[in-house]
Formats: structure tokens, sequence, C-alpha cells
């Protein structure tokens, strides 16, 4: 290592211990989770950070759980409700049309009752 590319806080390797270019290696570490809660490694390491934080975490994904559930559900009755409004508003323009294409041909109008 030269001296005019030395690091001023580090000091000199004797000639004999620097690292030639082949002797040089680089580690890089790279961690990631998918799912609503970490792995417990991290879990733990959570609860050292932040007091309680593991218990916080599967809190905050209990709530979350509980409100998604919710929402689904009322969506789910939201749709069939909307069925059943569907279902009464065709049996009655059918039963609607039924009728005034029967009224029409008593009155001996076959073509409005065509139509």
């Amino acid at each position: 290592m030269r001296a005019s590319k030395r690091s001023r806080n580090n000091p000199a390797l004797p000639p004999t211990l620097e690292p030639s270019d082949e002797d040089k290696l680089i580690v890089g570490v790279r961690s990631a989770w998918q799912g609503p809660v970490p792995p417990p490694p991290v879990m733990a390491e959570f609860s050292e950070v932040v007091e309680q934080g593991a218990e916080r975490i599967f809190r905050q994904w209990e709530l979350e759980t509980e409100h998604r559930r919710a929402y689904e559900r009322k969506s789910l009755n939201g749709q069939i409700w909307l069925d059943g409004i569907g279902r009464v508003t065709a049996f009655l323009f059918a039963m609607a049309s039924i009728i005034a294409t029967g009224y029409a041909a008593s009155i001996g109008q076959p073509w409005v009752a065509l139509f």
C-alpha cells in the first residue's frame, strides 16, 4: 500500500502482511422476509432494541388481520345484498313486462303486445 493512498487513521502494514488483490474477499449479507411477521431471530433483535418489540409487532399484526377480515366480511355482505336487489328488480321487471303484454293483447293491440 502506498503512503499517498493510505488512510491517515490506519497505520501501514508491514510489507510482508499487505494483502494482494488475489487475497481480498468482499462478503455482503442481505436478509429479507415475506409475510406479516419477521423470523424469530429478527424478532429477538427487535425486543432488544425496543421494549416488548416482538409483542408490539404481533399485536399490530393481529389488529391488521382483524381489520382486514371485518372489511372483507362487510364487502361480502354488501355484494350479497346487491345480488339480492338485482334479482328482485329483474323479477319485478319480468312480471311487469308479462302483465303489460297480457293487458295489451286483451284490449286488442297485438302489435303493442309483440314489442
